[in-house]
């Protein structure tokens, strides 16, 4: 009777706790549910337009003093009449650097070609600034420079203001236009005309500048590109001719080659612009910086942005199941907003010290965070988001000292005239 008793009220306790095990749960069950339900309800507040910030500089130019439509113009020369390229390896020869070197005729007959092609560029090199506007789409008035982009975009949704949307087809025209100037500049100085030579070096020099409009690490890497062509082609100017340049040709390059040091780095400003638009679009905001993910917006720009693969589901059932784990492990808007700017500062610390000299770039070597190893790590997407900048400061640094290495050997030259 008694072991009867006892087993009855064992398995009345084993029925409560299976029901309260239950109860809890469904408890749980239903508080995910709820969770997961708020979380596809969130929704984002786009309170800046970064791409307005990014073209503020260019929007300030006048129209009437915007260099665009004049390097437009002279981009589509080029592209109808492209450099030379084929011809050399046709002939078998090597592609030639100087004027004096077999095949330069076919530089020669291009180069007459052009001839008002390389006004045009001079004179928009002269100009206030580019005044290009970059936003997601090709402007209708550039649609003969770029008809296939143009007409590809026609059967697209408009852009929807995000920053890494923004299309950048204007640095390829930036540096043909350079490059046919450079070509230019060499035949000048071969046949003995400085001032015609001095004239595209210092255009080449405004076309690098004008590269750096908007505060992106590419078009500071395009412009410094241009920078350095610019360099490199006075370099064999000056030793295939070192008497051609005149005491006052000689002031003239060396005071603008002294008046570019800040053009010769890099900037992190777009950097920043965009993980501020990327977060303003995929957290919610609580009006104190803060804010919670936003799962689908999450996938659908990680997608755009290619922070997750391409091919990952399309299910818009799938991300959201995963937001209350995702609120509980993931970084908040704000932790990971003051993280990238953590490692931001830390690259810009790099770059002055490495400009003053005090310091030269490593590839993360003793940088003050520990780098994600996996998808699983918290900090995954700043890892994504701040990629290694070291070689960009690198690239700067060498740009600086090339420049001067060149004053110096200006001025060698300038002493024995």
């Amino acid at each position: 009777m008694k072991y009867t008793k006892r087993h009855a009220g064992e398995s009345a306790m084993l029925r409560k706790l299976f029901i309260w095990g239950c109860v809890a749960v469904c408890c749980l069950f239903m508080t995910y549910a709820i969770w997961v339900i708020v979380a596809m309800k969130r929704t984002a507040t786009i309170s800046v337009d970064y791409v307005a910030l990014l073209n503020e500089k260019a929007a300030a130019v006048p129209v009437e003093l915007r260099a665009w439509p004049l390097y437009r113009e002279a981009a589509i020369a080029l592209r109808e009449n492209p450099e030379p390229a084929s011809v050399f390896y046709e002939a078998d020869i090597e592609t030639p650097t100087w004027p004096t070197q077999e095949g330069w005729v076919h530089y020669t007959n291009w180069l007459q070609e052009h001839a008002s092609t390389i006004i045009l560029i001079r004179d928009a090199s002269k100009m206030q600034g580019i005044g290009y506007m970059l936003n997601g789409t090709v402007a209708e008035e550039d649609k003969e420079l770029w008809p296939e982009e143009y007409e590809e975009q026609q059967n697209q949704p408009p852009p929807d203001g995000f920053f890494a949307s923004v299309l950048l087809p204007q640095l390829g025209p930036m540096r043909s236009n350079a490059r046919v100037l450079l070509m230019d500049a060499k035949a000048a100085a071969a046949n003995l005309n400085a001032t015609r030579c001095v004239d595209d070096l210092l255009a080449c020099l405004a076309i690098a500048e004008h590269t750096r409009e908007q505060p992106l690490l590419i078009c500071d890497l395009v412009s410094l590109s241009i920078y350095n062509s610019t360099f490199l082609t006075l370099e064999e100017i000056l030793e295939h001719q070192p008497s051609l340049f005149t005491q006052d040709e000689f002031d003239m390059l060396l005071l603008k080659l002294q008046n570019i040091d800040e053009h010769l780095t890099i900037r992190f400003e777009g950097e920043r612009m965009f993980v501020l638009d990327l977060l303003q679009r995929i957290f919610t905001d609580d009006g104190n910086g803060d804010g919670k993910i936003i799962p689908l917006k999450a996938m659908e720009l990680g997608k755009q942005v290619e922070l997750v693969p391409l091919e990952s589901t399309s299910s818009s059932l799938l991300p959201t199941i995963f937001a209350p784990i995702a609120d509980l492990y993931l970084p908040s808007r704000k932790q990971i907003l003051e993280e990238h700017d953590r490692r931001l500062s830390y690259f810009e610390n790099l770059r002055e010290s490495t400009l003053h000299g005090s310091s030269a770039p490593s590839s993360f070597v003793g940088v003050p965070w520990v780098q994600a190893t996996s998808v699983f790590d918290p900090y995954y997407l700043i890892d994504l988001l701040t990629p290694a900048y070291d070689k960009a400061i690198e690239h700067a640094s060498k740009s600086i000292q090339r420049r001067d290495a060149l004053l110096q050997k200006i001025n060698e030259l300038r002493k024995k005239e």
